[in-house]
């Protein structure tokens, strides 16, 4: 009975975080989606100098990942875990910003004379214009 008891604390101590993320994610719910609209609009278009792809960053992005974060949790029994998440949320929207299509960092807002440039530049060499 006592042994069954420290398995039942151990699981539970293990999987909590990843409960407690479950529980927590907002990005389930509707106000976070009405958030999210407003401030995506806020943000300016960004062009990747690597491929010439123009897209509006995520607001409010994390660094680091969400996978390496639930391992540390429960590999380590918190320890690891919290001293992660608290590095991952430090900074919460200053996260590097990286094209979605290439994975470049090599980012500059699209109304820079080095972003026109560079789309001038693919133009012609495509032979396309807009």
């Amino acid at each position: 009975m006592r042994e069954s008891f420290g398995l039942i604390l151990l699981l539970l101590f293990c999987i909590s975080p990843l409960i407690w993320y479950l529980a927590t994610d907002k990005k389930r719910t509707a106000r976070y989606a009405a958030q999210n609209a407003a401030a995506q609009a806020a943000v300016p278009l960004q062009h990747c100098m690597t491929c010439g792809n123009e897209f509006r960053p995520r607001p409010g992005a994390v660094r680091g990942s969400t996978l390496v974060e639930v391992v540390l949790w429960l590999c380590t029994f918190g320890v690891l875990g919290l001293l992660y998440s608290i590095w991952r949320r430090m900074d919460i929207g200053k996260a590097k910003l990286m094209c979605p299509v290439c994975s470049s960092n090599q980012v500059v807002p699209a109304t820079t004379p080095s972003a026109r440039a560079h789309r001038l530049q693919l133009e012609r060499l495509l032979g396309t214009t807009n």
